[in-house]
């Protein structure tokens, strides 16, 4: 389950996908908002596993819906296969004027089980290489003084990136 476009009434789609990722197939797509769970990267895994892990190539389906006021719609996704890990996950999301999205993840084992998850997202920007993300840090902590250069070089990843990758907008294969 991954939201690939979200275009607000009378806006630009906000999200954006790589031209040369693949759609379908039960491969990971470069854009969108991708689903990061059970882990992120390969923390705490064997190297030959799922990069951000498994939730964003398996197969979902639909255990809640309803129409809300003002156009709006809410969702709850739940994984085809409940087996895949000892932790269970929901996706819900609520679609409309505003995106709102979380993850609901529960144990089903007596035992600790390690969890990272996030949401992955790509955001469409005019111009990549003015574009910047800025913590909100505070002034006194020892971050504060590597943040301007952790930003510097998140400037120049995204110029790469922008040169590389110009937009497109995903859709789902027929």
């Amino acid at each position: 389950a991954q939201i690939l476009s979200w275009a607000p009434r009378g806006h630009d789609d906000m999200l954006w996908c790589s031209p040369v990722s693949p759609l379908g197939g039960g491969k990971a797509i470069r854009g969108g908002i991708p689903i990061c769970w059970p882990w992120f990267g390969r923390q705490g895994v064997e190297a030959s596993a799922p990069q951000h892990g498994i939730a964003r190539t398996a197969p979902w389906k639909v255990a809640f819906a309803q129409a809300r006021d003002a156009g709006s719609v809410a969702l709850s996704l739940v994984p085809e296969d409940t087996a895949l890990h000892a932790l269970r996950i929901e996706l819900m999301f609520e679609i409309g004027a505003t995106l709102t999205q979380a993850l609901k993840t529960t144990n089903t084992t007596d035992a600790p089980v390690m969890l990272t998850q996030a949401f992955h997202t790509y955001f469409r920007v005019g111009d990549a290489s003015r574009a910047a993300i800025v913590p909100d840090i505070d002034p006194a902590s020892p971050r504060a003084r590597t943040a301007p250069r952790r930003a510097e070089r998140r400037r120049r990843a995204a110029r790469a990136t922008a040169s590389a990758f110009p937009a497109r907008r995903c859709a789902p294969l027929p």
